[in-house]
């Protein structure tokens, strides 16, 4: 609802959402209210203020798929009796089924406020000349429960006790700003804007929990809301965080005849989590714009040029995106025996310092032919110093690692974005939107001249790209006779094989590739799997036929890897899942990577324990169709009728159609994960206006 005068405007709007999830019993409620006033007091001052208030109530269901996954295909849910069966899976009795989760079994809460609101005055002192200052608060509040019966999936077997827990949580963020804007025209060709201002930004974060176990009964009725019921392993902690920024910036505009366009940029900001000295950081920009088509050299394209302008910018940033705290060293109390301990928790690091990332952009505007084709091309580099990163720590230390401004990082790209209407005509109309971005990025220095910092498949390798994989290759698995027949030609090499685990050779298990032909398998045989994409397209169209509009929207990925976590549930070890449909090594199907499960079980759990991360690894191509919607808009006489002012019908498939190299209907744009399935939706809507 919105209404208002000359000198108050008003909108109020009030909104309610179900959302029932994939599973039974996950369900979610969502309350928002919100309201926007503004008022001119007098020529000279004006008011308003913008506040929201939202309330979440999510009962939320443990997720199945993790025990799901690793029943047997040949059980059953139920007894004869119609009673759950509790252990399906007669091979391994630690897979519980996962329906013992309902019927009460298990049950968590999540209930949240939260309530946004800003206010601003606003004072026009001179011609020009405006200051504005303006209060932001953000406060939340949160509650979580949560009840896990002796008959839940993740207690039935051990411990077997009743879980019970309860935690709270309170955050309140309020941000000032105040600002001096000056617009001025100079000799009616020359305009100049100067920004000058100041902001405060603070964060405070207090929670509170407890948890424990109330024996071996049902508590359907009081679940978490009774912590009275805790007899055993009581547990309980609170917390108080507090962050705050305060910040310096200012601009200036300046443009000639709009054809010419300059502005330049400073601001600096200071930052309660870095370390005593280094808090502050500094950040310029400057950037240029050049409207080619209003030179009196393109007069002669004016009858099919709508707009020709090229733009440069240049700026600096910076990141203090660091947890509370983190430059300090920190310790954990704990008691033991009624004796209180402090044992060190994280290593100080007194010199950490903003990361900085330096960006240049050189881009092209176009438009011609009265807006039938036009579109963006942008080209950047960018330049990242003081990289934040947790740094390995000297075999000595009793730290694993310490967070640290650890060398440097480059990236560049192009970005391209096109928009053309090929057809237009009374009743029909085409249109097409497209967009390509290629990037490439590196590390180029780390601290301490060091070439890499790996942590278990991750890290930073100088020369590079920033996100990778870094592991073995797997080249299929060894044929009968295979590693006998390498470990003689490598011997009449002079070159003698070392097995690098106990049974390794075994016809069909995995063979690993030896990338410096050494004989050995060790980390210099590790090898780059790039995770980002080498270039990503996007299409969207629209075909309008009078009241009719067919959209598709689609995009497609090209290079990188993901970690596909089916690759690493064969049923090879205790506790897999054995559902895993691949293409098993067998003496007939040798073209394979995934090993022969009927091999020697001590040498294949062996091997397959320590190589398993490499078989994971699946190039992350695809072309999806995102979306595809028919809409329709009715009759505008037909539903003035009924006092409507349009009314518009919708049907929408999204996520159904995508084409990759797998062949198990996976979807790539869950990133490899596997414990909840990406939603294919079919949606039908209205839309109304009055």
């Amino acid at each position: 609802i919105s209404g208002g005068n000359e000198k108050t405007k008003m909108n109020l709007s009030l909104a309610f959402m179900a959302d029932r999830g994939l599973l039974k019993n996950d369900k979610m409620n969502r309350y928002n209210a919100r309201i926007n006033v503004d008022h001119t007091i007098n020529k000279v001052l004006s008011v308003g203020g913008s506040f929201g208030f939202t309330m979440k109530d999510h009962n939320s269901r443990n997720n199945v798929f993790g025990s799901a996954r690793k029943m047997t295909s040949i059980t059953h849910a139920y007894n004869q009796d119609g009673t759950i069966n509790t252990n399906p899976n007669i091979w391994y009795a630690a897979h519980v089924n996962p329906l013992m989760d309902e019927d009460g079994n298990w049950d968590k809460n999540v209930q949240s406020t939260r309530f946004l609101g800003s206010a601003y005055l606003q004072a026009k002192i001179i011609d020009g000349l405006i200051y504005r200052s303006q209060f932001s608060l953000d406060r939340s509040n949160n509650r979580t429960g949560q009840y896990a019966d002796f008959e839940s999936v993740g207690r039935f077997q051990s411990p077997s006790t009743t879980s019970i827990s309860n935690s709270y949580g309170m955050g309140t963020k309020f941000t000032w700003q105040n600002t001096l804007n000056y617009n001025l025209t100079i000799a009616g060709d020359h305009n100049v804007g100067i920004l000058a201002g100041h902001e405060m930004y603070q964060t405070v974060n207090e929670n509170l929990s407890l948890s424990g176990t109330a024996g071996k009964e049902h508590f359907y009725n009081s679940t978490f809301y009774d912590v009275s019921k805790i007899i055993n392993d009581l547990a309980y902690s609170s917390g108080y965080t507090k962050t705050a920024m305060l910040s310096f910036f200012g601009r200036l505009n300046y443009s000639y005849k709009g054809r010419y366009l300059l502005q330049a940029s400073v601001r600096a900001d200071g930052s309660s989590v870095l370390a005593k000295g280094n808090k502050w950081g500094y950040f310029p920009s400057v950037s240029a714009g050049w409207r080619i088509n209003d030179e009196a050299f393109m007069e002669g394209t004016k009858d099919w040029l709508d707009n020709l302008k090229f733009r440069a910018s240049w700026g600096l940033s910076g990141n203090a995106a660091i947890g509370a705290y983190q430059t300090l060293a920190t310790v954990t109390a704990t008691v033991k025996n009624s004796a209180t301990m402090f044992i060190p928790t994280t290593m100080s690091n007194p010199d950490l310092s903003w990361e900085k990332t330096s960006a240049l952009d050189l881009g092209l505007d176009f438009s011609v032919w009265g807006g039938r084709f036009g579109g963006t091309i942008d080209y950047y580099l960018t330049k990242t110093y003081d990289l934040l990163y947790p740094k390995s720590a000297p075999a000595t230390s009793i730290f694993t690692s310490v967070l640290s401004n650890i060398g440097k990082t480059e990236g560049n790209g192009l970005e391209i974005a096109l928009n053309a209407v090929p057809v237009r005509t009374k009743d029909f109309t085409w249109d097409i939107n497209a967009s390509f971005t290629a990037s490439n990025d590196k590390v180029t220095q780390l601290a301490d001249g060091l070439e890499r910092n790996i942590s278990g498949t991750g890290g930073y390798i100088v020369g590079e790209p920033i996100s990778l994989f870094y592991d073995y290759k797997i080249d299929n698995c060894w044929g009968i006779g295979e590693y006998d027949q390498y470990v003689a030609d490598m011997k009449a090499k002079g070159i003698d094989v070392v097995a690098p685990i106990s049974g390794y050779g075994t016809p069909g298990t995995m063979r690993i590739v030896d990338r410096n032909n050494d004989g050995k398998i060790d980390e210099e045989d590790k090898m780059i799997f790039r995770k980002a994409p080498k270039a990503i397209v996007g299409l969207s169209t629209s075909f309008t036929y009078k009241d009719f509009t067919l959209s598709i929207q689609s995009m497609a990925r090209m290079g990188g890897y993901f970690s596909y976590d089916k690759n690493g549930e064969l049923g090879l070890e205790d506790g897999d899942a054995n559902w895993t449909k691949v293409s098993y090594w067998t003496p007939s199907n040798t073209d394979t990577k995934f090993p022969n499960p009927g091999t020697n079980s001590t040498a294949l759990k062996g091997i397959y324990s320590q190589y398993k991360s490499a078989l994971k690894y699946e190039k992350s191509d695809y072309f999806k169709i995102k979306d595809i919607t028919l809409a329709y808009n009715l009759n505008k006489s037909l539903v003035e009728k009924a006092h409507i002012g349009s009314a518009r019908v919708y049907v929408s498939m999204k996520n159904f159609i995508t084409f990759n190299r797998l062949t198990d209907n996976y979807d790539p744009e869950r990133g490899g994960g596997i414990t909840f399935p990406l939603q294919k939706q079919v949606v039908v809507g209205l839309n109304l206006s009055f």
